[in-house]
């Protein structure tokens, strides 16, 4: 079989959605499974583009006001080109927005769409935490309740009503697309209670090199402790992060930036209202390899509000590095028992972070030890879940 993924990104972007279109690349090639890519991310001289060449990688660039249109249009004349159809496409729909229509010409060329989705909006997921939206609810959310139990207190005839306006969800929760692949359990659950629908689905965690990634913990005694913080948007907890840097000067703090530059308009806000001096944070702005940057920091603080899964979380597990994040659903499926949570009463109050991350200073290396443990259970699990996508795949093309 063939597979050719359809991506709006792509490295040298790395915010999450880039990467893990790059990495079921490299999934399937690592499964010798004959695929390549179309993407709109443009390569750049001093920049990372990924390891792939231009075989397997084709590049098409239109400026701005002609995407997705125009270039939807050009990946459909590659389609049909006949030693570039592939038996299915992998459309990462959350930054492309094709249309039913589209996806419907695609399918007539005789090729299946296999849709995927990263993670819901934001807006939505704050609506099920309760706080905004609270009209939509029937009853009011219980702070004590999970995700999915909260989610079955919002008012069913407004999910039915509005579930399509949801922002990117009737793009990658098709009706017309042949398959739609998950990211996490928390996903799939969700968008299928959201659109009181069920279709074809697969869930796949992100995809990780362990060959590359896992790097087992050394008791090395340390004289500085550094927490790291990648991306500081506000979904990501900007108000969290903002406030144990200004309120524990005395902790050293790592930044690497993401979000769009959304980690330099932090700090220049804290320095213009704040007076910051920077003095208790190294920001740095981009890094080729992110594992040296995991290598360089004790503890990762991760205070996201909601994921669709939540990679880096995985990823600093992987080499050994405890992570404090939310007590939210897809994180646990990224963090296991491998990461610390805070639960959703104390989540906006930063000396309760904080004194976790005091917490896992004093048991370090019984923390370091914790998350490599986990990287190893989620190691056993990728394996599965690559024989299961592979045999998805085969079904999705054989199906009528």
């Amino acid at each position: 079989m063939k597979i050719t993924l359809i991506s709006g990104g792509w490295p040298p972007a790395f915010g999450g959605g880039e990467i893990h279109s790059y990495r079921v690349l490299e999934r399937l090639q690592k499964a010798g499974i004959e695929s390549n890519a179309i993407v709109k991310q443009q390569s750049k001289e001093d920049m990372w583009n990924g390891d792939f060449g231009d075989d397997l990688v084709h590049r098409i660039s239109v400026e701005e006001q002609y995407f997705p249109s125009e270039w939807l249009s050009l990946v459909k004349e590659r389609l049909e080109e006949p030693e570039h159809t592939p038996d299915v496409i992998i459309l990462f729909n959350q930054t492309i927005l094709a249309t039913a229509a589209w996806i419907a010409e695609i399918q007539a060329l005789g090729i299946k769409v296999i849709t995927e989705l990263w993670d819901l909006e934001y807006s939505f997921n704050m609506m099920v935490e309760g706080l905004v939206g609270t009209e939509h609810l029937d009853t009011p959310i219980d702070l004590n309740a999970d995700f999915s139990t909260n989610l079955r207190k919002v008012n069913r005839a407004y999910l039915d009503k509005e579930h399509k306006n949801i922002p990117y969800f009737s793009y990658y929760h098709s009706e017309t697309a042949d398959a739609v692949m998950h990211i996490s359990h928390h996903n799939l659950d969700t968008c299928d209670y959201i659109a009181n629908s069920n279709p074809k689905s697969i869930v796949t965690h992100p995809y990780l090199d362990f060959d590359q990634w896992l790097k087992e913990p050394t008791d090395k005694s340390k004289d500085d402790f550094t927490i790291g913080i990648i991306n500081s948007s506000v979904a990501k907890g900007q108000k969290i992060i903002r406030e144990c840097m200004l309120n524990y000067p005395e902790h050293n703090f790592k930044l690497l930036t993401g979000g769009w530059g959304s980690g330099k308009k932090m700090i220049n806000l804290m320095k213009r209202f704040y007076n910051y001096d920077e003095k208790n944070c190294e920001v740095l702005s981009y890094v080729d390899d992110i594992r040296q940057f995991y290598d360089s920091i004790d503890v990762l603080l991760f205070p996201t509000f909601s994921e669709g899964y939540g990679q880096v979380v995985l990823e600093a597990c992987s080499r050994g590095i405890p992570v404090l994040t939310k007590d939210f659903p897809s994180l646990h499926e990224s963090g296991g028992s491998g990461a610390f949570y805070i639960g959703k009463k104390d989540y906006f109050c930063a000396d309760v972070w904080m004194d976790k991350i005091n917490s896992i200073k004093s048991t370090h290396f019984q923390a370091r030890n914790q998350a490599y443990e986990w990287a190893l259970e989620a190691q056993k699990r990728q394996k599965k879940e690559t024989e299961n996508l592979i045999a998805f795949l085969r079904e999705v093309i054989a199906s009528q």
